[in-house]
């Protein structure tokens, strides 16, 4: 509603000023201690990336992608100890990119599903989001000691 009254565009930069100042806590810096295949997120905000920015103390090497032919691929294929990490419902870091919006709710699910944007899962809630995601990037789908939500 307030995306339709303000405009996307003035909505979106409204989130990313409001998320741009929060910074990881301890507990976040945890998640560079560990090997990933891939990292699923449906937060917009920058705390793990600004996590695994911190210090050389992490494993691997954050690759982000926030929408299809990115350049994925490529981009892992040149780093070193490299983890996917998708953004599933967009980042503030792109908030002028309107071809990938943020998705905030319901109805920006159904508006991203409706113009064809595969990337974004075709469910509301961040569970069953992530399930399929894993899904159509053929991820084994499981939970295990090696599944974590952020």
């Amino acid at each position: 509603m307030a995306a339709s009254e303000a405009g996307l565009s003035n909505f979106q930069k409204y989130i990313h000023d409001l998320f741009m100042p929060f910074e990881p806590a301890e507990f976040h810096l945890l998640i560079t201690q560990f090997r990933w295949r891939a990292i699923a997120t449906t937060n917009f905000d920058l705390i793990v990336e600004r996590a695994y920015g911190r210090g050389p103390s992490r494993l691997q090497n954050l690759v982000k992608t926030v929408k299809d032919g990115d350049g994925l691929d490529t981009r892992l294929a040149r780093e070193i100890n490299p983890v996917a990490f998708y953004k599933l419902h967009g980042c503030i870091e792109f908030y002028t990119d309107l071809s990938v919006p943020l998705i905030l709710g319901n109805e920006h699910m159904r508006v991203m599903r409706q113009t064809g944007h595969d990337f974004t899962p075709g469910s509301a809630t961040w569970d069953s989001s992530i399930r399929s995601f894993l899904r159509v990037t053929r991820f084994p789908i499981r939970i295990s000691k090696d599944y974590c939500l952020t």
